[in-house]
């Protein structure tokens, strides 16, 4: 089974992988998805500015580097593993939660806690997380600061942020 939310963008290459890094009563895959920002706040690179261009959101796609996105390594809401291996666990508690957040956490705890399987972690290039506005207001309180750290990560990296900050300064 691949585990996943609606916002991810995925390849025929990424479920190979998946199909066969889960290796059934033995080991469950965790992969390291790429996060990408807000295209409309990112900035082309300075080769295509001096020329004035614009990035093109078609294409910025298949970019992968820091200006564009970020490799989401605290997160574990992908999984693949075996249904019977699931169920072994205790299965996934997301339907049940009503908050933002750590039923990824919840679930990587479980296959932990048997001792009985080996977490793989990778980064998974073709595995995307796609941008969206996330709203933290009616998160529990437990939730919150991980909802706004995410929340302002996602959009944008610190040299664009700065860049920002930096071009609607009063000097």
């Amino acid at each position: 089974m691949f585990l996943t939310d609606v916002d991810m963008s995925f390849s025929d290459a990424f479920m190979d992988r998946c199909r066969s890094s889960a290796v059934k009563g033995r080991q469950v895959f965790f992969p390291i998805v790429f996060s990408r920002y807000n295209q409309s706040l990112l900035e082309p690179p300075d080769y295509l500015r001096s020329q004035g261009s614009k990035l093109d959101p078609k294409n910025i796609k298949y970019e992968i580097h820091q200006e564009v996105g970020y490799w989401r390594i605290f997160g574990h809401g992908n999984v693949c593993a075996y249904r019977s291996d699931l169920l072994k666990v205790g299965g996934f508690d997301g339907l049940e939660r009503h908050s933002w957040g750590g039923e990824d956490i919840q679930l990587l705890d479980k296959f932990v806690a048997t001792k009985r399987y080996k977490i793989v972690r990778s980064l998974e290039p073709s595995l995307e997380h796609l941008h969206h506005g996330k709203n933290c207001s009616g998160v529990s309180k437990e939730s919150k600061q991980a909802c706004e750290d995410t929340k302002y990560r996602s959009e944008a990296s610190q040299r664009t942020y700065g860049a920002m900050y930096f071009k609607n300064k009063q000097l």
